[in-house]
């Protein structure tokens, strides 16, 4: 009893301390953190306790590999708006200083807005402090989204967009950009910083540039000092504005977590681009060096030096203070470096897709998505990653082949067209995402901060189907040569419930050599928060979600560990090409299986079979001799089990 009693007093003691504390604090109340007590670790807002973990083991597709997945259950978000596009960063990792995440924020007393932002704070990952209500300023509605998430040195930084005139659906000198760091730095009793404009002191009346939407925010620290970048989208519709720029806004300084900006930086300019826009939102990364890169996917406008969908590029040495292209010294006297159309068609899909699939069409080049991902590595390289398929005359063609899926792009110096490297991560099930919007496959990626060849791809896929429906799950793929070959995906959820999904998975971009970073959420289905404007169905975004954090743990690996095995058939352009009169042909198998490897003439005509059987897991080779034949195109196909690869070959006499 006696010990009872002593332990209330101390509660009551430490009760009015507090106070004491909040009373003296000039920090609105309602923006105080929310400590979770260790009794209640992840029980939020009475929802029961949801932590499951799973492990397990993969086939050797490229490397021998176990996985370990542990997910937790963070908060719960309004909706999923700050999550559907690929460019925000709502998860951020500091290995000092723990993890930081970013989300719209469920309110059970407010049924109108579905705008308020909130963060959380984890030391380890496990236990999570949240942070409730930053917007607090006007407007009264609550209209953020997409929200960023930064782990600094010295502070959290949480960047998103707010509203600041409601009914205008953005628009009108109605959106801003804005931030709010962790006064108290990190951990529990922290106070977030009200809500602090970007735009240079531009009040919501007309400023230049009006209405800065889509964000994407990178922070280095050029030596003690960070430096905060943030790329934003200008709102445009066809009511209200006619600018879509892209612009950049970029800190000269930092006192105790405060920010100021210089004047925006016009970083694509949309005069430049297609019908005077751009397919997607700025992405940006600027690495510890002061080197980054800032990105668009879209068309030169009107007569230029490549019509095909490609990715824009621009770069920055000195920290995002100036960027290269400005003036016409891009490519071809352009303002930027882009992926050129003649790398992307020899390098990338080859004409096996035209006579495996469609005997009547020539393929272009390939599509880049709407969406890319865009990492720099310490020593100044360009990762971009990115959903690409297959397009001819303006037409794509998703599904289509097992090649349709995520691509690695990686070039040490954009400035050279054929310094590019192309690089496959993983097939996708492409033809099952939201009625064919391939494009929303959009994958995020992380780099270790151990050693920069160990790489992480993040993404949402389907993970099983049926003729009725279809289940996406959150996978993570890691590769230690650079993004060059990839392991097996890990499915990091496996629920394999067709009454829950996982989606718009988000990796902090620093890694270690052995385990990646994932947010995502999961609609409730029975929780429907906003109504679509279009009067169509509503997407995971239009429902409640719950909020889930995720540390993907993989086993070290060595060159023992190793089996080097390929991750999907392969079949190479033949060598030499064009040949006089014999020529080597290889491929890959991931597994044994029945293979036949037969050449064709161009009237589809079999000229011979070079293999045909049962062959082991692993590199071939098969030689032909031409000297038979007469000279001219000739075709080659791989069967293998229910696989075909074709590619063409030139006999030259």
């Amino acid at each position: 009893m006696q010990e009872s009693a002593l332990k209330k007093s101390t509660l009551i003691l430490f009760v009015c301390f507090a106070a004491t504390l909040l009373a003296q604090s000039p920090v609105p109340k309602r923006m105080q953190a929310q400590v979770q007590p260790a009794t209640m670790k992840f029980q939020l807002e009475g929802e029961p306790t949801l932590i499951y973990s799973n492990s397990n083991s993969h086939s050797p597709r490229v490397y021998r590999s176990t996985s370990s997945v542990s997910t937790v259950l963070v908060d719960s978000s309004r909706n999923g708006y700050g999550m559907v596009v690929g460019n925000t960063t709502p998860l951020s990792y500091h290995p000092d200083n723990g993890f930081i995440m970013a989300y719209r924020q469920w309110s059970f007393n407010d049924p109108i807005n579905s705008g308020y932002m909130g963060a959380a704070w984890s030391e380890d990952g496990e236990l999570f402090t949240t942070y409730s209500d930053l917007n607090i300023i006007e407007p009264a509605e609550k209209m953020g989204r997409y929200p960023s998430a930064v782990a600094g040195s010295d502070y959290p930084y949480i960047v998103w967009n707010e509203y600041t005139q409601t009914g205008t659906g953005g628009g009108l000198y109605g959106g801003r950009p804005v931030y709010s760091w962790d006064e108290f730095y990190y951990g529990g009793g922290s106070f977030f910083s009200p809500p602090v404009d970007l735009n240079n002191g531009c009040s919501p009346t007309p400023c230049d540039p009006p209405d800065n939407w889509v964000g994407s925010v990178s922070l280095a620290h050029d030596g003690d000092t960070p430096v905060l970048n943030a790329a934003y989208s200008q709102w445009s519709n066809s009511l209200q504005e006619t600018s879509s720029n892209r612009w950049l806004y970029h800190s000269n300084k930092n006192m105790s977590g405060y920010f100021t900006f210089d004047d925006p930086i016009l970083l694509f300019d949309e005069a430049d681009f297609m019908q005077g826009g751009f397919t997607s939102n700025v992405v940006i990364d600027i690495n510890e060096s002061g080197t980054g890169y800032a990105a668009v996917s879209s068309y030169f406008k009107g007569q230029s030096p490549d019509s095909s969908h490609t990715v824009m590029i621009r770069k920055t040495t000195d920290y995002g203070a100036s960027w290269s292209g400005e003036g016409g010294t891009g490519m071809d006297g352009t303002d930027y470096y882009y992926i050129p159309r003649d790398i992307l068609k020899d390098r990338f899909f080859s004409d096996s897709l035209m006579i495996a699939k469609f005997d009547t069409v020539v393929f272009e080049s390939p599509f880049i998505s709407y969406e890319v991902e865009l990492k720099t590595d310490p020593s100044g390289g360009l990762h971009i990653f990115s959903t690409a398929i297959p397009s001819s005359g303006g037409s794509v063609y998703p599904a289509i082949d097992e090649s349709c899926g995520i691509y690695h792009f990686f070039s040490n110096d954009p400035s050279d067209p054929e310094s590019w490297e192309i690089y496959f991560v993983n097939s996708t099930q492409i033809s099952f995402f939201w009625d064919n919007n391939w494009h929303r496959i959009y994958p995020s990626a992380a780099i270790s901060k151990d050693d920069p060849h160990v790489m992480y791809v993040g993404y949402m896929a389907v993970a099983d189907t049926t003729e009725t429906y279809f289940n996406y799950d959150v996978f993570v793929q890691r590769s230690i040569d650079g993004g060059k070959t990839w392991e097996a995906p890990v499915n990091v959820t496996d629920t394999r419930d067709r009454e829950l999904d996982e989606v718009y998975p988000q990796l902090a971009f620093i890694a270690t050599d052995n385990e990646a970073y994932i947010m995502f959420e999961s609609p409730d289905y029975n929780v429907q928060t906003v109504t679509p404007s279009d009067g169509g169905s509503p997407s995971q975004a239009d429902f409640k979600n719950r909020v889930y954090f995720s540390k993907v743990t993989l086993k070290p690996l060595t060159v023992e560990d190793s089996d080097l095995l390929p991750a999907r058939i392969d079949l190479a352009q033949n060598y030499p090409n064009p040949f006089n009169p014999v020529t080597v042909i290889e491929f890959t198998l991931p597994e044994k299986a029945e293979v036949s490897l037969t050449v064709y003439d161009l009237l589809g005509n079999e000229v011979t079979t070079l293999l045909k059987g049962p062959s082991d897991a692993g590199n071939h080779a098969v030689s032909w001799n031409g000297a038979n034949s007469p000279a001219g195109i000739y075709i080659y196909r791989l069967q293998a089990g229910s696989i075909r690869k074709t590619k063409k070959m030139i006999l030259l006499k």
